[in-house]
């Protein structure tokens, strides 16, 4: 779920990324246009608004690093969070690893319980041959 997470809010930071990289160049082809405009207030009209224009260009480049640092976190958690899973995915194998040892240990220790219950039946009582079938499992060894 947090992995999940996580790529979304990448994945939404990097389309806002793009929405302002297109702000920026909307703005820049309007400055220009403003500048190459033949309006009545000469030259001074056209040097405001081409600091006018520099001006919201150089915010949205700000707000544009801004949303690019972002995007860049947020990747860098998508990596962490990528590397913990696959650490407890590790740690998954290894438990199950375990877990088959384990079971294996115990159905041995379980065929010699049955052959000393087994031996020592053998050595007590008379009718020790049928007590050891019982205690036998399917295609054990006998003794």
């Amino acid at each position: 779920p947090g992995l999940k997470m996580a790529a979304e809010h990448r994945d939404e930071l990097s389309r806002d990324f793009e929405d302002m990289r297109e702000l920026i160049m909307v703005a820049k082809e309007n400055a220009l246009q403003l500048i190459n405009q033949n309006n009545p207030g000469g030259r001074v009209a056209k040097e405001e608004s081409k600091n006018f224009s520099t001006a919201a260009v150089l915010d949205m480049q700000l707000e544009l690093k801004a949303a690019q640092d972002s995007l860049m976190k947020a990747n860098d958690e998508l990596l962490v969070a990528k590397s913990r899973l696959q650490e407890l995915e590790d740690t998954k194998v290894a438990l199950a690893q375990v877990q088959d040892d384990l079971v294996k240990a115990y159905r041995e220790i379980e065929i010699k319980d049955r052959q000393i219950i087994a031996f020592l039946r053998k050595t007590q009582e008379p009718s020790a041959q049928q007590s050891d079938a019982e205690d036998r499992l399917p295609g054990e060894p006998r003794g």
